[in-house]
């Protein structure tokens, strides 16, 4: 894991970020499946009056909002390279603990797939040193499996790829938006801990996490 410095987009970086954790189809999804529970019962629900998608569009728009104000003030971001020969899929979801509206999820983190080549893993960890805020990680082959693995979990029918077709975990053919059993898993918490522990001279070595 190495320090990433004299970075000049990062607050575009983030604004990305944001918007794709936002306004993914699962958190769409997600946000449909409430307002339908909230009016379930209602004789005259806003279904009927066509404010169906407005109310959810207008409740996407105050939770990007409130993830971008978070993100450029207490975020920690490493993008994640894929070695040759391999690549990141992407999908209508994937992995993200970020569901509040008001952005106050407690520890929340994502790995979001950029470009075949890179994906993101960004996190608001509960103490980190503050610089530097942006980093990058080699991955191993099986690390880019494990991100896709786990990218399908949270992809309900839709997965895209360049040129390597990625072998998906098996809940994905339920075509539903899942989860992890436990979203701390080792790997994940463990590259966290290293993203908030980096400092500007970086860390000796990443060896212990894949060892573990």
């Amino acid at each position: 894991m190495t320090p990433l410095i004299n970075f000049k987009h990062e607050t575009d970086l983030l604004c990305v970020l944001s918007s794709l954790i936002v306004r993914s189809p699962m958190t769409r999804d997600f946000f449909a499946r409430s307002f339908d529970a909230v009016f379930m019962f209602d004789d005259n629900p806003p279904q009927k009056t066509g404010l169906r998608d407005p109310i959810i569009a207008a409740n996407q728009d105050g939770m990007l909002q409130a993830i971008e104000r978070r993100l450029v003030s207490s975020s920690k971001v490493t993008v994640l390279i894929a070695p040759p020969n391999s690549e990141f899929c992407y999908g209508d979801g994937f992995f993200s603990t970020f569901r509040s509206r008001e952005g106050k999820d407690l520890n929340p983190k994502a790995i979001i797939p950029l470009l075949p080549e890179l994906a993101v893993l960004v996190s608001c960890p509960s103490s980190y040193l503050r610089e530097p805020k942006l980093s990058t990680y080699r991955m191993s082959l099986d690390e880019v499996h494990l991100v896709n693995k786990i990218t399908s979990i949270y992809a309900s029918k839709q997965l895209f790829f360049r040129n390597l077709e990625p072998i998906p975990h098996e809940e994905f053919s339920i075509g539903e938006f899942g989860r992890l059993e436990s979203e701390n898993t080792e790997w994940i918490t463990q590259l966290i801990v290293l993203q908030a522990s980096l400092s500007i001279d970086g860390i000796n070595s990443i060896n212990s996490v894949r060892d573990r």
